[in-house]
């Protein structure tokens, strides 16, 4: 697939806005490029018509599908990357970035250059690896700061959070690095790299990816979380 680069003073994509590439045969899905100078928004899904109140999300995504359910081969191109520079990167509720592997092929790996960069009520920046391929690397530089709180206020257990974890049968899962001078973890916030096993029924994920935080001050209160655990 091709790849897609925008540039803009600021850019909002709002109630369920996407940006969307994905692959479903052998060649490499489409690479994002978001180059903005100002505030990047994104926040706000669309509703679901048999449930007005709850929403699907919203924002960048890059996957390689698991092509049989589209009756496609199994064998897939690896997703394309995300890079993503900002004075400002907000994504609120219902917002989400997002490069999951749901083929044999690995996720795209995020990243993210910006001044500040704000996860709030309940948005996502995620790498899921769901079938054998890898999860993606998130890698995030701020300058300033780096703010991650509060929860989806409809979905409540849905907090906000820089996640990258692995399935059952899933490949392994992708590192999440974060360099900056300050970072908040708070009402509900977390950064997690995850593996969750189920052996009896269906199988064993792969490794969890490490969480690396390059920062000078770190500050988790009210419920903020960062973890790296194997379930199952």
């Amino acid at each position: 697939a091709g790849s897609l680069t925008i540039k803009a003073d600021t850019l909002s994509l709002l109630n369920g806005s996407d940006i969307f590439t994905v692959t479903t045969g052998p060649g490499h899905g489409g690479n994002v490029d978001i180059q903005v100078t100002g505030t990047f928004l994104i926040e706000g899904g669309k509703p679901l018509s048999s449930y007005p109140d709850y929403k699907t999300p919203g924002g960048i995504t890059t996957s390689p599908l698991v092509a049989d359910l589209l009756g496609h081969s199994q064998e897939t191109g690896p997703a394309g990357s995300i890079t993503i520079s900002a004075a400002e990167l907000i994504i609120g509720q219902d917002g989400e970035i997002q490069s999951d592997s749901i083929s044999n092929a690995p996720a795209g790996a995020i990243s993210i250059n910006v001044g500040t960069l704000e996860v709030r009520d309940g948005g996502q920046i995620s790498s899921t690896a769901l079938k054998g391929g890898a999860g993606a690397e998130i890698l995030i530089n701020a300058n300033e700061k780096v703010h991650i709180h509060g929860v989806n206020p409809i979905i409540k257990i849905t907090g906000s959070s820089i996640a990258a974890n692995t399935i059952p049968v899933g490949g392994a899962g992708g590192a999440v690095r974060i360099d900056a001078p300050i970072v908040l973890i708070e009402k509900g916030g977390e950064i997690t790299s995850d593996t969750f096993d189920d052996p009896d029924e269906i199988g064993f994920g792969g490794a969890a990816g490490a969480i690396e935080l390059n920062v000078n001050d770190l500050v988790l209160r009210s419920g903020g979380r960062i973890d790296s655990s194997t379930m199952g």
